[in-house]
């Protein structure tokens, strides 16, 4: 019997991929877009317009399409493209000064917020917990994301806490003229916390923890890489003289790679579909 297609997952994809590529265009193409920004945070918002572009539409478009015809390790790579466009478009929206791209920033955003928040409810998160197999190493994925998030932690507050006992601002936010950086934000209250409730859903064997460990491993692979290309475009750009952030993060994306082979890996060979 041939599974059932949601045609929701196209509805969803192809508005959001239009969105993106127009804000991603506008910002590559477009002078005047980034013109109220320092140089800085200008250099950034156009490699990241490179990357929403050549590789987040792609993998958002590949995987919406494959969601749609009921192919699971799709769903979950859809999910994390998802929460990665929730999370840089957040900054879009408030981090970059007013401009004409204004309300396709804000559309992207809520559309990808409520598109995560069906595609949280789309699927009964008892049945996912069913498509995975009672060997996947729940302990290990776990503790890795623990682990993440705390070193994460830390590498934040030692950019914050020497700079609130300096009563300066803290070097990330050096060139870049901002008020705060909208990262430490959105890390250390949402990112973080939710990586860290999902590792102890995960421990548990709760089914959430089956749902959203995917979706989080995904998000942050293609953060890792977001980050990776970012830091070599300001190298080439002049506004940093050091490559060393991407060494470090080259070296998550390795491990983000392995950890979603171990996890999808372990899907039910069996049960291949949504």
């Amino acid at each position: 019997m041939t599974a059932h297609k949601n045609k929701t997952f196209l509805y969803l994809t192809f508005p959001l991929a239009m969105l993106v590529a127009t804000s991603a265009v506008f910002g590559i193409f477009m002078k005047e877009t980034y013109i109220n920004e320092t140089e800085n945070w200008r250099v950034q918002g156009i490699g990241q317009d490179i990357v929403d572009l050549f590789i987040i539409i792609p993998v958002l478009v590949i995987s919406g399409m494959l969601a749609y015809l009921n192919k699971k390790i799709a769903f979950f790579i859809f999910g994390g493209a998802i929460l990665f466009l929730i999370y840089s478009y957040a900054i879009y929206c408030f981090a970059v000064h007013f401009n004409y791209l204004f309300l396709v920033y804000c559309f992207t955003f809520g559309l990808s917020v409520y598109s995560f928040v069906w595609f949280i409810t789309s699927q009964s998160i008892s049945v996912v917990r069913s498509w995975f197999d009672n060997q996947m190493p729940v302990k290990l994925l776990g503790t890795i994301l623990i682990i993440i998030a705390v070193l994460f932690y830390f590498l934040w507050l030692s950019d914050i806490i020497p700079a609130l006992i300096a009563h300066k601002i803290p070097k990330s936010l050096v060139g870049t003229g901002m008020v705060t950086n909208p990262i430490h934000v959105l890390d250390i209250s949402l990112l973080l916390p939710g990586m860290t409730i999902t590792s102890f859903f995960l421990l548990k064997r709760n089914p959430l923890g089956y749902l959203l460990t995917p979706v989080i491993l995904v998000f942050s692979l293609l953060m890792d890489i977001n980050i990776t290309v970012l830091a070599v475009f300001m190298k080439i750009k002049g506004v940093s003289d050091s490559l060393s952030a991407a060494y470090f993060i080259g070296t998550l994306i390795v491990l983000g790679i392995i950890l979603l082979y171990i996890l999808f890996k372990h899907l039910k060979k069996n049960n291949i579909r949504i």
